[in-house]
């Protein structure tokens, strides 16, 4: 069965929560978190676009498929980080390590990042989104004349 938006996006924070990217915030160990200032709310949605800026990269790559789904190796041998990637189809299973890669996943993450936010922030997420859509439904055909 598949999450609602709300179960998921407890889900995104508890677990940005449990690795440790809230600790900063909270108000005492293991207690609620505290209001963040405008400046951590504007650090945050950086971090959305950010991933999104990774999409952008992953759109200009040759052969761009947005479906597509590869896989990194991270090694360091010689004390140096690099980078193998592999897609599935080339007969090698992606390890417990591999880190997921694709214009997809980028997008995957921006979301994540947003469920965070506002599971954070304690807003209804799923019911803003539902007010706004229903808004969106009755805007004339590309208000304001726009292009995109």
């Amino acid at each position: 069965m598949e999450k609602t938006i709300r179960q998921l996006m407890f889900d995104v924070h508890e677990n940005a929560r449990t690795h440790g990217w809230w600790d900063a915030h909270k108000v005492e160990e293991g207690g609620p978190l505290r209001d963040l200032t405008v400046d951590e709310i504007l650090s945050k949605i950086m971090l959305v676009v950010t991933e999104l800026a990774e999409a952008v990269e992953e759109a200009r790559l040759p052969g761009f498929d947005p479906r597509q789904l590869y896989w990194a190796v991270f090694g360091a041998p010689n004390g140096m980080l690099t980078r193998e990637a592999f897609f599935t189809d080339q007969g090698r299973e992606p390890r417990k390590d591999d880190k997921p890669e694709g214009f997809a996943v980028e997008i995957g993450d921006a979301v994540i990042r947003l469920l965070d936010l506002a599971g954070a922030m304690r807003i209804d997420l799923p019911k803003f989104i539902e007010i706004k859509h229903e808004y969106n439904k009755t805007r004339e055909f590309r208000h304001g004349n726009k292009s995109a």
